[in-house]
């Protein structure tokens, strides 16, 4: 597979890197409290020749819990420290020994690496010493023999800046992308440990590797105060009639049809509400700005109908009626802009869609909005705790929407002007780590619940 892009340059300092190319202000910049001490797991790969371990890469991993226990989990916040052990039956020329970590993005039809971070251990040639990485070995003189072992530390940034064309505008921000799978995403992001031994001309590098995951730590703002309380207490959230800083409000929908085959009928979608992430002070930049979620936690939505035909008010705010659900879209961009990263050509490649929750319903208490003409549904969607958070790099985009799919109940006809699906579609992006403050919990009942698993 051909590279797309030229390789990129070496990552800046993580000061002047941003959370995204553009400022998602649904995404707090507050610095991630330091995570605790937890159990530190040891890794050992080994390079075997002639039936002995020739080279050793030791290193240590946070303990997961998730996944494979044999697989590496590093944050950003989480050095990869270890060590390099060498056996040399003999004398041997060894010009140098590097270790490295490499990012890198692939899907069938595409490749690039867009991170490389490398400290070199141990150099014989001055020509092989590289004095812009940090800490550079002083040059050995002669051949090497016996064990040797070189410790290392390296310390992952929070992003990189890559290279487009010539100019300084060209040049675009990303924040480190998270450990992608195939099945996650349709293309991989692999971050792998590389050591590397540079022998004398005539003879073949050795290269030793190790996988790892990787995970961004990224986190929402602090929710609105009467959601807090609400937490706090273990009460119902408030609606967006009571709590405007707290919700994010779509615009109404009206949908046509008849009930029964017989009587015509028109209802109004009022509100398609979801919960702010942000606790701000301005009623009007609270509605105007998106939503953010964490993984591992819900969604809540209200959705509120209103019909003047009563019969067919009680048929569409059963909580069976409507469909609302977070998908996934994963996006390769063939052709951008190398300014402005915007899609120049039609000719980039969207897989299919993927359902990653669907909301669950149940009709409001009765003094909490309902009314002769007005009803509410109150819901929640499961975002699971493995969901991939959104990222982008370079041309690829992993993205989360929140969409309501459609209304429908038993002996309602929709109109051909109401049979558009998807009736609404917002993006949201899906974080790592929950907000400042207490955890919310599902807002539905129990026996909610245990339906929706």
């Amino acid at each position: 597979m051909a590279a797309v892009l030229p390789p990129p340059l070496a990552p800046p300092p993580s000061d002047v890197l941003p959370s995204y190319t553009r400022r998602d202000p649904r995404i707090s910049n507050a610095p991630t409290a330091a995570p605790t001490a937890r159990e530190q797991r040891r890794h050992t790969r080994h390079l075997v020749k002639n039936g002995r371990n020739w080279l050793t890469l030791s290193f240590q991993s946070p303990a997961n819990d998730s996944g494979d226990p044999e697989l590496p989990h590093f944050s950003q916040t989480t050095p990869i420290s270890g060590s390099v052990h060498l056996r040399l039956p003999g004398e041997a020329v060894v010009r140098s020994v590097s270790v490295s970590v490499i990012g890198e993005l692939s899907s069938p039809t595409h490749y690039v690496r867009f991170l490389t971070v490398t400290r070199q251990l141990f150099v014989s040639d001055a020509s092989d010493l590289d004095r812009s990485l940090p800490d550079p070995p002083d040059i050995f003189e002669g051949k090497l023999s016996g064990e040797h072992v070189w410790p290392f530390s390296i310390q992952l940034p929070k992003g990189v800046s890559i290279l487009f064309g010539t100019s300084i505008s060209a040049r675009h921000n990303f924040r480190l992308p998270p450990t992608l799978t195939n099945a996650m995403s349709k293309a991989r992001i692999q971050y792998k440990l590389v050591v590397r031994v540079k022998k004398g001309i005539l003879s073949t590098d050795n290269r030793l590797t190790a996988d790892f995951v990787y995970t961004p730590l990224l986190r929402p703002a602090q929710p609105s105060i009467l959601r807090q309380i609400a937490c706090l207490e273990n009460q119902p959230l408030i609606g967006p009639d009571g709590d405007p800083d707290g919700w994010r409000c779509l615009r109404p929908l009206t949908l046509r049809g008849k009930i029964f085959n017989a009587r015509s009928i028109e209802a109004t979608c009022v509100k398609v509400a979801y919960q702010v992430s942000l606790f701000l002070f301005n009623a009007k930049l609270s509605i105007a700005r998106p939503v953010c979620y964490t993984r591992g936690t819900t969604i809540p939505l209200v959705l509120s109908i209103s019909s003047s035909d009563t019969q067919a008010l009680d048929l569409l705010s059963l909580p069976s009626a409507p469909t609302c659900q977070l998908m996934r879209h994963a996006t390769f961009s063939m052709h951008v802009d190398s300014t402005s990263l915007e899609v120049i050509s039609s000719n980039s490649r969207e897989w299919f869609p993927e359902v990653i929750g669907t909301a669950v319903w149940r009709q409001a208490f009765e003094d909490t909005g309902n009314s002769p003409h007005r009803r509410i549904l109150h819901g929640d969607i499961v975002i699971p705790a493995d969901t991939p958070p959104s990222c982008n790099i370079v041309n690829f985009h992993l993205q989360y929407t929140i969409t309501l799919v459609d209304i429908k109940a038993v002996a309602f006809t929709p109109s051909a002007e109401s049979r558009r699906t998807p009736m609404h579609s917002e993006l949201v992006p899906i974080v790592t780590v929950p907000a400042p403050g207490p955890l919310e919990a599902s807002s539905l009942p129990p026996m909610y619940e245990s339906v929706s698993a």
